[in-house]
């Protein structure tokens, strides 16, 4: 922006170039934020390498927005006389020649004293070109001094030789700004390092003058229409002057037409003169410039020709705008993964030529200000103060030093709906001497060893990533996007769902298509006029960024839109741009986490397999078994009663609806009541995966214990749970279905809450407890159906038994240690423990006995590393020797001995500390673990051959109910056989299956 300050008006613009920008750091309050893109969005920096956007940028205040700057000054040569021919014009202005000087005299001369003829060009250097480097001088320079050699880099510092270009002829600056199409170039243009402006446009410039040698050889001299330069126009507007005075003199009126032909024709040969005298200074003067580069910038012309034919290995800091461009496919590494970006805007790398003043210091301070005491701690983004931080130690260094160099690139990402692209910052610190492009944080994808493979792998990657939504498996570390972010390892099933994660987390739902531009660092392109003088001295180089960014966001405008993955052809280079990685949510840890999409695979045939065995080894009454698998498999989940209403259309029938409120007992809701270990967990375990539904498993510390936070939380879980179809299991669900009473209000408010939901939830919801005697009746009414686990019996431990063995023995055919073990003498001791603990009442339960044959592992894996111990050898040495010594472990009677003997102990102590828990139960009115159980013989009744409903399946399936201990009667007297019978009759009516199935 140009004007002076507040309270500094009155100084002169002392040492300013004529036509150059003047600008005040008070007025540029909003010029160092980003300007709109071509594409109408707001451009501005990005927080860090990793992505995302600047947060100054983002949070900068509303200031009102700057006047416009004036036109800068257009530097006129010296008047053309009367009659003067414009090639003496020309020669009287214009000095065809670059003219050299030190740096000491660019700082020191005198802008406002123009001499003519002026030089097109003026070149500064460090130290004088064939010079020592010595006091200014003030005599003119000789000009064939200007013809020297140009003098090596100088040895003080990285900087090169030639440090300032100055265009002084309006000519050559028209044909720049031609070739550029850039409107922002100053008038006189002062190019610094790198020259972006000359070695950008190179060969356009080689072209416009083979155009301009081509035009010199035709007859007929024809300029550019509108040239602001062109003579002629001021020729022909002349003519018409003096045309117009011919009229008023004496005898002009006289004129034959023959001779007033002649004066028309002898004007027209003049003016196609002069055409050409300027078609040929043009020529002239962008072939001086053209040399001059080439000279001049040979190693910088060198350096680009081998990073286009792919033969540069190593580049310094200072090359690395040469090295990527707008529209080039950049690699980086990201979280150890591959990850591909397409560059839009490229800018920084370059020395600062000021440092930063205190209005910008104090625009930042705001920025940070108001994140402290303006924004709510909740709205707050982790890295926002982290960024401020930056800005203020990067940016705000002193002259000399160097700016970060900023890839400003695009890579797709997804929202649930639709897919596009989401702008990402990538950064490169200074670093000194050079370095192996491959080595770099990012570098053209063309450079990679394996560019071709590394291609295909991304398009096969991005379609695994549009189609990974759903129930899936992960077996691995989850990524960690942010620094306070740790990272987790998971073994269980995911849900891979974006369009829940952003319902969860509307803030972090990306914005689609809207590309920021990084903040361009003006002190890169300004520089003081003189010491002690607040005014700035523009320098070209942003433009030519900008200008590149422009064009390709222009051109690129239809792909750079959002669109919907299953609607429209997804084009191979969308699909190398889809991240590494996905959003899934984790059953077993109940958290959204980054998921890599490497590990994320499929549940495939074989593992569905083995988890819907285990529902097949679950020891649990036929009866069960059907009902629960009928009930459960065909209810519909929320995501397909959606998918069908949006295939069939609006306009079908609904679902049959018996309440009387629409919306309302929807769901499926089983309780499940027992002692502990009889197998409720289990049941919900296993029918989730032989029904392949996700098990969605939530405690009472994943709701909460205030009726606000345990509707919140209640209704996210049912949400999901439904939407994904998933078998939801509240564990020991007690606490929220107690008796409500007079004067506990929260619990009752609990109550209440929970009652509210389960009226409405439309999924499949499993509630187990072992306390049903505290259950509110109002619950009774919302269960679905209610199924009670008696305490297992001796044929239904011997199955169990019988079952893990078996899985053992399965896993002996993969493993490298194998476990030995004597079946009849295991069972032989389940037998006789029975037995034993079936007398006092401590028979073991399902879990327990899980528990003993984990401890009896452990204990035969001890003592065989103890003998490995004693022969002096490693666990490696022991595979190695294949000897079946040191390859297995034995699963004796004598481990299971020790383990019961200490099981029995503790049931012993806890006994005689407080009674035994299953007659406390049923005194406490909490449960009753004896109730009619020959009524309700709790056993697996697979159908025989014959048909017949009580004939036990021979095999690994065995009975619950209660061997050998007596059972108190529920009623008053003995029930006859007929009415056991009758009594039977209807059970089998009610629960059982089909005999014949």
């Amino acid at each position: 922006m140009t004007g002076e300050s507040e309270g500094r008006s009155d100084v002169p613009p002392v040492d300013t170039p004529v036509g150059s920008e003047v600008k005040q750091p008070s007025e540029k309050n909003d010029a160092d934020s980003a300007a709109l893109s071509d594409d109408g969005n707001s451009t501005g920096g990005t927080e860090n390498g990793d992505g995302g956007s600047d947060s100054s940028e983002l949070l900068s205040p509303r200031l009102p927005p700057p006047p416009p700057p004036p036109p800068p000054p257009k530097q006129d040569g010296p008047p053309r006389r009367r009659g003067e021919t414009y090639a003496k014009y020309l020669k009287r202005t214009w000095l065809c020649e670059v003219e050299k000087a030190s740096m000491q005299e660019w700082r020191k001369k005198s802008w406002h004293n123009v001499r003519w003829p002026m030089p097109i060009i003026q070149a500064f250097y460090l130290q004088k070109p064939g010079t020592q480097a010595t006091a200014p001088s003030d005599e003119t320079s000789n000009p064939d001094a200007e013809k020297e050699e140009a003098p090596t880099p100088d040895d003080s510092g990285d900087l090169k030789n030639l440090q300032r270009i100055q265009i002084n002829s309006d000519y050559l600056h028209h044909e720049l700004l031609s070739i550029a199409s850039v409107s922002t170039l100053w008038d006189p243009l002062i190019v610094p390092p790198p020259y972006k402006l000359f070695l950008r446009f190179l060969p356009e410039i080689e072209t416009r003058l083979a155009k301009l040698k081509g035009e010199l050889k035709e007859p007929t001299v024809q300029i550019d229409a509108g040239d602001p330069e062109d003579p002629t126009e001021e020729d022909a507007s002349t003519a018409g002057k003096v045309t117009e005075d011919s009229a008023s003199v004496p005898g002009s009126s006289d004129q034959t037409p023959d001779e007033a032909k002649t004066k028309l024709k002898r004007a027209d040969t003049e003016l196609d003169a002069d055409r050409r005298d300027l078609l040929m200074a043009r020529y002239n003067h962008l072939e001086c410039l053209y040399q001059f580069i080439q000279d001049e910038l040979r190693e910088e012309i060198e350096v680009r020709r081998r990073i286009a034919d792919g033969t540069l290995r190593s580049i310094r800091f200072e090359d690395l705008w040469h090295l990527v461009e707008p529209g080039d496919i950049i690699f980086s590494k990201d979280h150890g993964r591959d990850q591909l970006y397409k560059v839009y805007f490229v800018t920084g790398g370059q020395a600062l030529k000021r440092t930063r003043n205190r209005e910008e210091i104090t625009e930042i301070n705001s920025i940070r200000d108001k994140l402290r005491y303006w924004i709510p701690p909740e709205q707050r983004e982790e890295d926002d103060e982290e960024t401020v931080e930056k800005m203020l130690r990067e940016e705000g260094s002193g002259i000399g030093t160097w700016s970060p160099f900023k890839v400003d690139c695009y890579m797709m990402a997804f929202d649930g709906e639709y897919c596009g692209p989401i702008d990402v910052c990538k950064k490169i610190r200074p670093y000194v001497g050079e370095r192996e492009i491959t080595s770099l944080p990012m570098y053209p994808l063309r450079f990679h060893p394996k560019h071709d493979a590394l291609v295909r792998e991304m398009e096969t990657r991005g379609r695994k990533f549009l189609f990974a939504g759903g129930h899936k498996s992960y077996d691995g570390r989850t990524l960690a996007m942010k620094r306070d972010e740790s990272r987790v390892e998971i073994q269980s099933d995911v849900y891979v769902d974006f369009d829940a994660y952003y319902q969860d987390f509307p803030v972090k739902k990306p914005s689609l298509g809207k590309l920021l531009r990084s903040k361009q660092n003006y002190a890169e392109v300004e520089e003081f006029c003189a010491p002690g003088i607040s005014v700035y001295r523009s320098l070209s180089g942003h433009e030519v960024d900008s200008k590149l960014s422009d064009d390709f966001l222009t051109v690129n405008r239809i792909h750079l839109e959002r669109f919907k993955p299953e609607e429209d052809e997804i084009s191979p280079d969308h699909l190398c741009l889809m991240p590494h990685y996905v959003i899934g949510y984790a059953f077993q840890l109940r958290k959204w986490y980054h998921l890599d999409l490497a590990l994320v695979q499929e549940i495939d045939r074989e593992s569905a397999n083995a988890r819907a065995a285990g529902f097949d080894d679950l020891v649990i009454p036929k009866r069960y078994r059907d009902l629960l698998v009928a009930l459960v498999d065909n209810h519909a989940s929320g995501l397909q009663r959606e998918k069908e209403k949006t295939k069939h259309g609006a306009g079908l029938p609904v679902p049959t609806q018996i309440d009387i409120v629409r919306g309302k007992g929807q769901g499926l809701i089983i309780l499940l009541h027992g002692p502990p270990g009889s197998g409720k967990t289990s049941t919900a375990e296993t029918i989730a995966a032989y029904t392949r539904r996700p098990l969605y498993s939530i405690t009472c510390g994943d709701i909460g214990t205030t009726p606000e936070i345990v509707e919140t939380r209640l209704l996210e879980h049912t949400r999901r749970a439904d939407k994904w179809g998933c078998v939801l299991l509240l564990d020991e669900a007690d606490v929220f279905l107690v008796q409500r009473d007079w004067q506990n209000l929260q619990r009752n408010a609990l109550v209440s809450v929970f009652l509210r939901q389960l009226e409405y939830y439309a999924g499949i919801l499993f509630l187990t407890t072992n306390r049903p005697g505290v259950l509110d009746e109002a619950f009774k009414s919302r269960i679905h159906i209610s199924l009670r686990y008696p305490s297992i019996d001796l044929e239904s431990t011997k199955t169990m038994w019988k079952n893990i063995m078996k899985r053992l023995e399965d896993d002996n055919k993969t493993a490298q240690i194998k476990v030995i073990f004597d079946k009849d003498a295991l069972l032989e001791f389940a037998q006789r423990h029975f037995e034993k603990c079936d007398q006092e009442g401590v028979t073991w339960n399902g879990r327990q006995i899980r528990n003993a044959f984990q401890t009896a592992l452990a204990l035969g894996h001890y003592e065989r590393l103890a003998k490995m111990r004693e022969a002096d050898m490693t666990p490696e040495e022991a595979l190695a020797s294949g000897k079946k010594k040191w390859t297995s472990v034995k699963l004796t009677k004598a481990n299971f001995q020790k383990i019961a003997k200490t099981a029995t102990e503790f049931e012993q102590y806890i006994e005689s500390l407080r009674g035994n828990d299953s007659v406390n139960a049923r005194e406490s009115e909490l449960r009753y673990d004896d109730y009619d159980s020959q009524r309700l013989r709790a056993r697996k009744q697979y159908p025989a051959s014959s048909g017949s409903r009580d004939a036990g399946h021979q095999g690994h399936h065995g009975r619950r109910g209660q061997v050998g201990k007596q059972k108190r009667p529920v009623h008053g007297g003995k029930d006859t056989d007929e009415e056991e019978e009758e009594e039977e009759d209807d059970e089998s009516e009610d629960l059982s299956p089909d005999e014949n199935d």
